[in-house]
């Protein structure tokens, strides 16, 4: 940014300053401090130009310490808020991580028991399948199966 130079007015004397601000910023600065002094001047009575300066510098010196404390709290908070973010991240992470393994073992169960159903049930058709076949056979002879299966182990 380019300096400035500009012509403020402070109580009666005129100052020339080189600054990075607009003209409109600075003559604002200085019709600020132009009240401030008014102000505390007409409170004090015997205070002279000196002395409220000396006094606004020491308060306005007391504001900035104050805001660049309040700025390096704000930082920290910010700091201790991004580390705990990451934390955070780094939890729900691994909750993501350890829910889609769950969800992979669930699929996996569930086609498990899928297939054990699926063969229980076929287990089934084919015991009723060999045993209406052996029925059907043994019908031939007119002879329980259950008894031919008895002499056929008495035979043995």
């Amino acid at each position: 940014m380019n300096k400035n130079e500009i012509r403020v007015r402070i109580f009666n004397k005129e100052y020339c300053l080189m600054t990075d601000e607009t003209k409109e910023y600075t003559d604002k600065l200085a019709a600020d401090l132009n009240n401030r002094m008014t102000q505390l001047m007409e409170s004090k009575t015997m205070m002279s130009h000196q002395d409220a300066a000396a006094l606004i510098a020491l308060e306005t010196y007391d504001e900035l310490i104050k805001a660049r404390d309040s700025v390096e709290g704000i930082r920290e908070q910010i700091k201790d808020y991004a580390d705990e973010a990451a934390i955070h991240r780094e939890v729900a992470e691994k909750a993501t991580a350890r829910v889609a393994e769950l969800e992979e073992r669930v699929a996996q169960l569930e086609k498990e028991v899928k297939l054990r159903t699926k063969l229980s049930s076929e287990k089934t058709n084919a015991e009723e399948i060999i045993s209406h076949d052996i029925q059907k056979a043994l019908n031939g002879t007119n002879a329980p199966y259950n008894a031919m299966s008895n002499q056929n182990r008495n035979f043995r």
